[in-house]
């Protein structure tokens, strides 16, 4: 029955692993996923990040999981706050064991857990923000972060991946620009000069 379940051709009820340079142990998925103990263990999860609000610890006893993420999927939530916490939740876990495998989801795979997973290839992998999304959605075809979360995994890069710069620093003042924007990205431009 669970090899039926890991083998379904339906998208969204599968998690696809993303990340080749980790070994396959990183996996993107909906909740569908999170909610199903028997395919977490046949997929060999030990560890989730949770990335949306009210997502439950269905197995708390059996599998290691990340404080709640609490965002919504609204472009101008600021989920890059998320960032740094999502990248080490996800790099101490696949140091922690040579066989750990984190499952990273949201509500439905395709928004907040792929911006939080991009974040990753892009802090531990060195990849461009185009090239992490590449990666995800050709490994999850329905994987779609909204514009919002793009712009923000743009910011991010531009900050050198970390969203902790001293006061007055060049990345200070372009997180006090996105802050004072509430989001809306009304500099994008401007970012070049800081990279």
């Amino acid at each position: 029955m669970a090899s039926e379940k890991l083998h379904r051709e339906v998208v969204w009820n599968t998690a696809q692993s993303v990340d080749e340079a980790a070994g396959g142990r990183v996996l993107v998925s909906g909740e569908t996923v999170a909610m199903d103990k028997e395919l977490m263990e046949e997929l060999g999860v030990s560890h989730v990040l949770r990335v949306g609000s009210f997502l439950d610890a269905h197995f708390a006893d059996d599998f290691v999981y990340s404080e709640p993420i609490e965002v919504l999927d609204m472009p101008d939530v600021p989920i890059i706050n998320h960032f740094d916490y999502g990248v080490s939740f996800v790099a101490d876990a696949l140091a922690s064991d040579p066989t750990a495998r984190v499952l990273v989801h949201c509500q439905h795979g395709q928004s907040r857990s792929v911006t939080l997973l991009a974040a990753f290839l892009m802090t531990k992998h060195g990849m461009e923000v185009e090239a992490a999304l590449a990666a995800i959605t050709r490994a999850r075809p329905v994987a779609e972060p909204n514009e919002g979360f793009v712009l923000q995994l743009k910011l991010y890069a531009a900050l050198g991946c970390t969203t902790d710069h001293p006061v007055g620093s060049p990345g200070a003042a372009l997180l006090d620009v996105f802050y004072a924007g509430q989001g809306e990205f009304a500099y994008v431009p401007q970012w070049k000069r800081y990279t």
